[in-house]
């Protein structure tokens, strides 16, 4: 359900009652905001709070026993009032919060961060030319297509990605430390160099293949030198990726009636024969000897 965001709309009250001089301290206290605040008498004060903070301030008055009365709504959702006077609670609210939603979907502003801002013209222009700017709807908003689009008009980036931050759309860019020059001589996939299950993927440049959990071979694609871009036009690019796979590999010691030393003697020569982070190892002891199970993690870089 959609939150109303302080600030959009105040109420300021008439309240009645004895020491009423501490009531902006009780207040903030409870962490409520107090907006205005005039001591009309020492029984009498004016004040301006936070709808949002209605409760708060009930609390308090129920407490101090003060009286209380709502003089007037204030700030961007005060017509919403009317509404909610004039043709009951329930609906009013319902259309609070159906305009709340809204308000909260609307793009307010647009921002290119990181190594990549010295291009933020050209990667505004490229999200205008998708139909993004600002007072577009976020929900209309196809995240990692726009990623796609900008990565592929931009040759010099080697990292995208769009991102919702309250009403602000973020471009986060990455500058690529390889010129474009060399797309043509080395355009090459990433491949498996074994066969394992893959444990983490992060792509910064290319098209991610496989996923998280998915088990591979030696020698399948994992990251395809190429980009979708609108309309699912291929572009050839380079590879920027990491993948970290978990290979299972067995080693066999020989030895008659196999002691806690042959064991150990095991581990070692396995850990000696693997290459990679050993990540988690077993063992069993079998006739003629000792089966020792390592879990290597392996990496495999692309760019």
């Amino acid at each position: 359900m959609a939150r109303i965001k302080k600030g959009l709309l105040l109420a300021e009250y008439y309240v009645k009652g004895e020491n009423l001089r501490y009531l902006p301290e009780l207040l903030h206290r409870k962490g409520a905001d107090v907006h205005y605040f005039n001591e009309i008498s020492k029984t009498e004060c004016h004040i301006e709070i936070d709808f949002i903070d209605s409760y708060k301030f009930f609390a308090i008055c129920k407490n101090m026993c003060y009286n209380k009365k709502i003089i007037k709504y204030s700030g961007l959702l005060a017509p919403l009032t009317f509404f909610i006077k004039k043709v009951g609670y329930l609906v009013g609210a319902v259309l609070f919060l159906v305009i709340t939603a809204i308000a909260n979907n609307l793009v307010l502003d647009v921002k290119v961060i990181g190594s990549g801002s010295c291009f933020e013209s050209q990667t505004k222009d490229i999200i205008y030319s998708q139909g993004v700017s600002k007072y577009s709807f976020f929900w209309d908003i196809d995240y990692k297509s726009l990623e796609r689009e900008i990565l592929v008009k931009s040759p010099r980036l080697s990292f995208v990605s769009v991102k919702k931050k309250g009403n602000v759309l973020v471009i986060d860019t990455a500058l690529s430390s390889s010129e474009p020059e060399v797309l043509g001589k080395n355009v090459c996939d990433l491949v498996s160099s074994c066969d394992g299950v893959v444990e983490e993927i992060t792509v910064l440049r290319g098209t991610a293949l496989v996923s998280a959990g998915q088990r591979v071979k030696q020698g399948d694609v994992l990251v395809g030198a190429y980009l979708l871009g609108k309309d699912d036009s291929v572009y050839d690019t380079f590879v920027i990726a990491r993948v970290k796979i978990l290979k299972k590999s067995e080693y066999f010691y020989k030895c008659n009636g196999a002691s806690e030393k042959d064991v150990s003697i095991a581990y070692a020569l396995a850990e000696f024969n693997s290459s990679g982070e050993i990540k988690d190892k077993s063992h069993e002891i079998v006739d003629g000897g000792v089966k020792v199970t390592l879990t290597v993690r392996v990496t495999v870089y692309g760019g």
